[in-house]
């Protein structure tokens, strides 16, 4: 047996450790005394050994020690040699698992890398509130001070880069990709801000049809209600950003760039459909369902309600089980609607190329 050779380090202060194992989705809470008899129990493979050598440090017997690398082996802190070898750390990890409503395919850990120091950087952090928070401004300005012909821009811009329906469709869905990424990239800023530990990406499925990137947040190890919610809402402020640069570039760009002004058009129509969904709070495993679930303290809010219209049928009917029994209908149409309003634009496309 030897400790884990994916093992990371998230967080740690003066007595205890925040631990990640490979792909494993949860942290690990340990402290530096019991990492440190794991490690030296891992080179030993003695209990006599171990309790002699932490003895003036720490009282611990044999059925401590026992009960620890129990629990080392259940967490997978501690595993075979064999299984080591073959479990070398990879930069991308192969899951294939579902994850409340999201089908995970595979994810990218960018955790102890330049990357993640970069982004914990607190004067980067700084800059790029005013830089955002500049060009904000700036954006608001020119869209108000002149008109903003969209309409008008955007059939001059067609006539630029004539495209078949079809087309419009696929660049439709590359452009929800794009948009995506920029999404999770806001919600990774404020969980960096805010103090978060760990950098994971991942590509999956939501409801095992729409494709989506996620950023995985370690939400149960933030300090606070408001820094939970401020995590929820970092995709939203960002998506603000980028709706507001794409009506700039749009308005003033779109006879230079006429291509990038139609990608930025199809980005534009995106953003606004899912935003339509993503708000949604009837909708589980968005971010209006999760930031509004944290605000009334009820995050397992659509399984509290499935079980209560469940128990309409047993005949169990007071005002709460009916309120939930609504919330959880509605829910059920508004998955549905999502469900289709993103599948039907693949159906039609499919139609229009075959045809």
């Amino acid at each position: 047996m030897e400790l884990n050779k994916n093992i990371q380090v998230f967080h740690k202060d003066k007595e205890n450790m925040l631990l990640k194992v490979g792909k494993e989705p949860n942290l690990i809470s340990i402290s530096h005394i019991e990492y440190r008899i794991l490690e030296y129990y891992s080179k030993v493979l003695n209990a006599d050994k171990v309790i002699m050598y932490f003895q003036n440090e720490v009282n611990i017997d044999k059925q401590d020690l026992k009960k620890l690398i129990r629990i080392a082996e259940s967490n997978r802190l501690i595993i075979s040699s064999e299984e080591n070898e073959r479990d070398k750390r990879l930069f991308i990890h192969l899951i294939l698992r579902r994850n409340r409503k999201i089908f995970e395919i595979f994810n990218v850990d960018f955790t102890n890398t330049i990357m993640e120091r970069f982004f914990e950087n607190k004067i980067f952090q700084k800059l790029l509130i005013c830089l955002l928070a500049f060009m904000t401004a700036y954006f608001v300005y020119n869209l108000v001070i002149t008109p903003l012909n969209f309409r008008e821009n955007y059939l001059e811009m067609l006539y630029s880069v004539p495209v078949s329906f079809s087309s419009i469709v696929g660049f439709i869905y590359l452009s929800v990709t794009v948009s995506l990424f920029i999404h999770e990239l806001g919600h990774y800023f404020v969980y960096k801000q805010v103090g978060g530990k760990g950098s994971v990406f991942g590509l999956g499925l939501m409801y095992f049809i729409l494709p989506i990137i996620f950023h995985r947040a370690f939400i149960n190890n933030l300090s606070n209600k408001k820094a939970i919610i401020l995590t929820y809402s970092g995709g939203i402020i960002l998506d603000f950003f980028t709706f507001l640069f794409l009506l700039y570039f749009t308005k003033n760009y779109y006879q230079i760039y006429p291509i990038l002004a139609f990608l930025g058009y199809c980005l534009m129509t995106s953003l606004l459909i899912r935003s339509f969904f993503n708000l949604n709070f009837f909708l589980p495993g968005t971010d209006g369902y999760y930031i509004f679930t944290e605000i009334i303290e009820r995050p397992d809010l659509h399984d509290t309600s499935k079980a209560a219209f469940k128990s309409l049928f047993r005949g169990n009917i007071n005002v709460q089980i009916l309120l939930h029994s609504v919330y959880f209908l509605l829910s059920g149409v508004f998955i549905i609607a999502a469900l289709l309003f993103f599948i039907l634009p693949l159906i039609i496309y499919f139609y229009y190329v075959t045809i």
